[in-house]
């Protein structure tokens, strides 16, 4: 081996071992006994979820939380969000620990009392147990695109990624308590925790839906391969169960052994042996968990259309392309709010639970035009009063004619079948691959392969039809054409 090539690697090393011993030191610096006190006697005053702790009894070892990083590079417009998030807080009578990356904050004390003024229990951050994790670290650091560098002296986003905002979860798992985490850039246009805490899984997050589709998959649970989903974790319920708490720390190590930016992408449910159940969502709450053995975790996926992200709830809903499948979507599965008797709430009409305005440009706009947004005009001022009234009937959900929406778009649909469904057309769905040929009798036949289509039509790929999924179904389907496919090395 070159010597000049052995030093290199003796340098590497030296310096791998010297940013891990780092590592340990924090560690060992950060612990803190005033402050785990603190936390036990937060978290035991925040637990039943709703500021009236007889409400729900059976959130006794429940509690709400988020995390602020006011501290952060570009941060002017989280703490408006958070605001407008805690408007809603306030309107369900909800208790809420906000946990603060403290450690760029000049005065931290004012910062903690002004929150605390809020309404809201605040803790610091959780820096010992955010380095006992880091800790864990004993493969080489990635770098590049979608790597956090693990250079700071202390927790943030710009240094360690996604982790930071989940560790304060795992302290309170730790700790005995189930954990119900939400980002802050979201309107709650129904009670969430209703609907957040049906079934038993484990673990309990929302779909990244990265574009609108044409079936949903809160439509056809039976079909969707819940093993190819990725998680949106700007919502989660996390259940403090032995299988519950060794999956999520499992987790967040799987993260750090990767130095990922991204959380969502390192959560591989085979990686870390979890097991789905659909009981967190309403049509299957009654279904128990099975677990692969005693010790595998299990988790669960809610209901897109309940709780929608970004994409999905901004643009689908509102893009013509996409807004009448989010429609037909959202009249078959959304919900009326529980327990609703406001006679000016649309009879007819469907609400999502939360939406979600990440991956979007302009959320306060957004959340605005679906009325959502419920900061007054002086929200800067921690003495005035920052929010109105929220009023489910003022929301975009309670203004849209549902019934005439709907009769709508299925009479496009009709006009549709008559104008594609014909003797001799080719179809394909918007979105499939397969195409069919409709025969005599209005029935599809796939065409099974790319011979058989040039036999019977030629080069007529010109004439395929881009048919709404809606459409597609409202095809009877018959059986394939008979393959004409030429055995390999047989040219025409």
């Amino acid at each position: 081996m070159n010597l000049q090539y052995l030093l290199c690697i003796i340098c590497i090393l030296r310096s791998c071992l010297a940013r891990y011993q780092k590592f340990a030191d924090y560690e060992k610096a950060s612990y803190n006994t005033t402050r785990q006190k603190i936390v036990n006697r937060t978290l035991a005053e925040a637990a039943g979820v709703y500021i009236n702790k007889s409400y729900d009894t059976s959130l006794q070892k429940t509690v709400i939380i988020t995390v602020a990083a006011f501290n952060q590079a570009n941060n002017g417009f989280y703490k408006v969000y958070f605001k407008n998030f805690l408007c809603f807080i306030k309107h369900y009578q909800l208790d809420l620990i906000v946990y603060i990356l403290h450690h760029e904050i000049a005065n931290l004390e004012m910062e903690m009392q002004s929150l605390s003024h809020l309404g809201v229990k605040v803790l610091t951050y959780p820096d010992n147990l955010f380095w006992n994790l880091v800790n864990t670290k004993k493969s080489h650091i990635n770098r590049g695109k979608g790597y956090a560098e693990y250079s700071g002296s202390f927790p943030s986003f710009q240094s360690y990624g996604a982790l930071v905002m989940l560790v304060p979860a795992l302290e309170a798992l730790l700790l005995g308590y189930n954990v119900i985490y939400f980002d802050v850039d979201m309107g709650l246009v129904q009670n969430p925790i209703p609907y957040l805490t049906k079934g038993d899984a484990d673990f309990v997050t929302t779909l990244e839906i990265r574009r609108c589709p044409e079936v949903y998959p809160s439509s056809d649970f039976q079909s969707v391969n819940w093993e190819t989903i990725e998680p949106n974790t700007g919502v989660m319920h996390l259940r403090s169960t032995p299988q519950g708490i060794a999956f999520f720390r499992a987790w967040l190590e799987r993260i750090v052994h990767h130095n990922a930016v991204n959380d969502q992408k390192m959560w591989d449910r085979k990686a870390l042996g979890a097991t789905y159940t659909g009981n967190c969502n309403w049509n299957q709450s009654d279904i128990p968990s099975r677990r692969k053995h005693p010790m595998s975790a299990t988790y669960c996926f809610l209901s897109e259309t309940l709780f929608q992200n970004g994409l999905l709830a901004i643009l689908c809903s509102t893009k013509a392309s996409y807004k009448d499948a989010w429609i037909l979507n959202m009249f078959r599965h959304a919900t009326r709010p529980i327990n609703m008797t406001n006679p000016k709430v649309n009879s007819t009409g469907r609400f999502p639970v939360i939406v979600h305005a990440n991956y979007c440009n302009g959320k306060s706009h957004e959340l605005s035009v679906r009325g959502l947004w419920l900061l007054g005009d002086n929200y800067t001022d921690v003495d005035a009063e920052i929010c109105r009234p929220y009023q489910v009937e003022h929301t975009f959900y309670n203004q849209l004619n549902w019934t005439s929406e709907v009769e709508q778009i299925n009479h496009k649909r009709d006009y549709m079948y008559d104008a594609f469904v014909r003797n001799g057309s080719l179809i394909q769905g918007t979105y499939g691959l397969q195409v069919f040929a409709v025969d005599s009798s209005r029935r599809k036949r796939l065409i099974p392969d790319k011979d058989t289509f040039l036999e019977l039509f030629g080069e007529s790929f010109h004439l395929i039809k881009k048919v709404p999924s809606e459409v597609m179904a409202m095809v009877e389907e018959g059986p394939p054409l008979v393959s004409l496919k030429k055995p390999k090395g047989v040219r025409k």
